[in-house]
């Protein structure tokens, strides 16, 4: 080594090899290099390894590279690197966005065709012009099936006997118990058997508006007695029971609130019978006859009846009794026959006749 501005020989080492001086900074940027060099297959340190940034070339018309050349990697304005891609790969990708729908959302307008296999070759899954599925049941093992909504296309010609045949093949309607299935009854006249269980209770009230039909003949005897009343005709029960010593009256009850009406009957030495009645209370109440001896309860009333219970809209009918002694009797002559009632209003009519028969 010789001093500054001398001349001194290259050293060398004993294969010829010039040595080489390289200061910190080159030395240190040497082993920078070296640090990213990676051999085939060579282990990644998080936090330690380290290699280098690599950059691409952004072009406005990209270059063409031929077969064996370099060439940087092509990047956007943004910095992004171009991946090469074919138009036909960005419509594929579009479609099956197109298909994805939000949960909640509308359907969208693609989707994906959903396809099966016939044993050989793929087919697309068939459904109905409002999108159900269709189905083609080939065969229905023997067993329990239980199949849901079905519709029957064609209903076999022996699936329900005619009336009073013997069954033949047809729906049968059951019931649940509680504990298991069973049929429901009906009668040999096919009407719908109801057991009414005694744990249950049904009301059953007189409310409401009832028809009563008959066979003419209680009809028919009401008219005649209308028209013995009003002596249309003379040769009926009452014209008998009349030559018998018996005087027969009409009397219109007509109640606005519950209370004693005076039926009448207080003829001089003659007891007072009662023959029909027919009365109806607008409230549930009760209904008593008695018999005094001014018709609003004086000289010590005597009860023909024990207190009949009515419903609302109900009332009390005792059918004309063609007998001398009728329905009821008074027992004593002179005496007011009355006619009690609780609830509310007492409608209808009585027959009442005087007799100087006991």
């Amino acid at each position: 080594m010789g001093a500054d501005g001398d001349y001194a020989p290259l050293q060398v080492n004993a294969s010829g090899a010039v040595y080489v001086q390289i200061d910190a900074a080159g030395l240190t940027a040497l082993q920078l290099i070296d640090d990213i060099v990676y051999v085939d297959d060579a282990a990644w340190t998080n936090s330690s390894s380290k290699h280098a940034l690599v950059g691409g070339l952004y072009q406005g018309t990209p270059q063409t590279v031929t077969d064996g050349r370099v060439a940087p990697f092509q990047i956007d304005s943004h910095g992004n690197i171009v991946e090469a891609n074919s138009g036909a790969i960005k419509t594929a990708v579009q479609l099956i966005d197109d298909t994805v729908a939000t949960v909640d959302a509308a359907i969208t307008a693609k989707g994906l065709a959903l396809a099966g296999t016939d044993g050989t070759n793929a087919k697309i899954v068939k459904t109905d012009a409002s999108g159900e599925l269709q189905i083609d049941v080939l065969s229905i093992a023997a067993g329990d099936n239980n199949i849901g909504n079905v519709d029957i296309v064609t209903q076999p010609s022996d699936t329900f006997a005619a009336d009073g045949q013997a069954y033949g093949k047809g729906v049968l309607i059951q019931g649940d118990d509680g504990t298991d299935r069973t049929a429901v009854l009906v009668g040999t006249d096919g009407h719908l058997q109801v057991d009414v269980l005694s744990a249950a209770s049904t009301a059953v009230t007189n409310a409401g508006t009832f028809v009563t039909q008959d066979n003419g003949a209680l009809l028919t005897a009401m008219q005649g007695a209308e028209d013995e009343l009003d002596g249309t005709t003379t040769d009926g029960p009452l014209a008998k029971l009349a030559g018998a010593g018996l005087t027969f009256s009409q009397v219109v009850i007509d109640q606005d609130a519950a209370g004693r009406l005076d039926l009448g009957g207080n003829v001089e030495s003659k007891y007072p019978r009662l023959h029909a009645l027919v009365v109806g209370l607008t409230i549930a109440g009760t209904i008593t006859i008695h018999h005094d001896s001014d018709g609003a309860g004086g000289g010590t009333p005597v009860q023909m009846t024990g207190e009949m219970p009515v419903g609302a809209n109900g009332g009390v009918v005792i059918p004309f009794c063609p007998h001398l002694d009728g329905a009821l009797t008074g027992s004593a002559t002179n005496r007011h026959l009355t006619l009690t009632s609780t609830g509310g209003a007492a409608n209808g009519y009585a027959i009442i006749s005087t007799s100087t028969l006991a």
